[in-house]
């Protein structure tokens, strides 16, 4: 196959801008390595679906609220150091801010709903196998 007839990646993907798809596949990595026999072992003794999707969303938005706020924190302080890059925001946009937490939020929550979800359908006798 010649590298002209291969499918390139948009740039979106190449420039680093799609961490958010770094975030998911990582969350998906782990929920498919590490935590799968966990959530088999938790489904097998009972547990209810919700409940492994909602422990394991709430663990991972404990880590993202986290990170909001150092980096929420750190950019109020860093905004003087900013002022001349910036062009038709004031330094403490509260918009801005709410806009780019509550992206960033979101994007995280998809990003740590998707692979619990696809655990909990894993049958759990499988899960027990699965080495």
């Amino acid at each position: 196959m010649m590298m002209s007839d291969m499918p390139q990646l948009s740039s979106h993907y190449r420039t680093g801008s799609g961490s958010d798809c770094g975030r998911y596949l990582r969350s998906h990595f782990l929920l498919s390595s590490a935590a799968t026999r966990e959530v088999g072992i938790r489904m097998a003794l009972g547990a209810q679906a919700m409940d492994v999707l909602k422990l394991v969303v709430r663990d991972g938005l404990k880590l993202v609220m986290i990170g909001v706020a150092v980096g929420l924190g750190l950019a109020l302080m860093l905004t003087r150091l900013m002022t001349t890059l910036l062009f038709a925001v004031t330094p403490t946009d509260l918009f801005t801010y709410a806009t780019v937490a509550l992206g960033l939020f979101g994007v995280a929550l998809l990003a740590c709903y998707i692979p619990a979800r696809h655990a909990t359908k894993v049958d759990p006798l499988m899960a027990l196998r699965y080495e």
